[in-house]
């Protein structure tokens, strides 16, 4: 046995996966960690972009924030893997394109069933090789839509019971593969259909993830929150968006306060027409 100072200290020695994200790496204090689970939940437009990213920041090397991967796993949940996308960012990151996608394994999952069967049994016969990093988008995007069938009330609580079966398998499938090798593991999925905060999949699912931040998208912002992690307290990190350009005018509005600054085009256009 060792004590969590000297546990805090192994990890830490560990090398970092950036997630091509400044404010999610703030909060993670540098990037992913081998050996831990990240779950994140919230915005699934932005967070599947997390996921490219990081999958293709995994190829570069431990200096430039990368794992110099040989194998990533990604099972997409949200029918939004884009392999023209991770092109366009392997080119932009000096990596050769066509070695980047030989090298991410990707299944699709259209179903909550499709998805238990992937992440329990399908997996674990990718084990003969290292695998690096394991990305599932959209672990529970299906997972109350599970619960929400219409079925009698008698049928309600064995569907439940079920469905919770169903993630606990999901869960034992990842540790498997754990045993194997000792990947970076990163989840995502929406968050509870009854909370603005509490991600979908209830206390099952904040027990085995290590880490959990939450993605909210709001219009003037972004805003990551830590919402549980081993080591590091409540913290939350706001990405503030581009100000909108209207027509002869840049409007700059921040909480609550509007400035307007007149464009050169329009400053110009006024002077010859006086």
């Amino acid at each position: 046995m060792i004590s969590a100072s000297e546990y805090l200290s192994q990890i830490n020695k560990q090398h970092s996966l950036s997630s091509g994200d400044i404010f999610l790496n703030k909060l993670l204090g540098g990037g992913f960690l081998p050996g831990l689970v990240h779950f994140l939940h919230g915005a699934k437009q932005h967070l599947s972009v997390i996921l490219m990213k990081t999958a293709v920041n995994s190829f570069k090397s431990s200096v430039d924030g990368g794992l110099a991967s040989n194998r990533v796993l990604y099972v997409d949940g949200e029918n939004r893997f884009n392999p023209y996308w991770i092109s366009k960012m392997a080119i932009s990151n000096g990596l050769n394109p066509e070695f980047v996608l030989q090298q991410i394994l990707v299944a699709r999952a259209f179903t909550w069933n499709q998805m238990v069967e992937l992440m329990e049994e399908k997996l674990i016969l990718q084990t003969d090789e290292k695998i690096d990093l394991i990305l599932v988008a959209g672990l529970t995007s299906m997972f109350e839509e599970n619960l929400s069938q219409n079925v009698s009330s008698s049928q309600i609580n064995l569907l439940n019971i079920k469905t919770y079966n169903d993630l606990n398998r999901i869960f034992l499938g990842l540790k498997r593969i754990t045993q194997h090798s000792n990947p970076i593991i990163v989840l995502t999925g929406p968050r509870h259909s009854k909370s603005n905060y509490r991600p979908a999949g209830g206390k099952l699912l904040s027990h085995f993830s290590n880490i959990i931040i939450g993605v909210r998208e709001f219009p003037r912002f972004i805003e990551y929150s830590l919402d549980q992690h081993p080591f590091y307290s409540y913290n939350v990190q706001r990405s503030w968006k581009p100000a909108e350009i209207k027509k002869g005018r840049l409007n700059l509005s921040r909480g609550g306060v509007k400035s307007q600054i007149t464009t050169l085009d329009s400053f110009f256009t006024k002077k010859l027409m006086r």
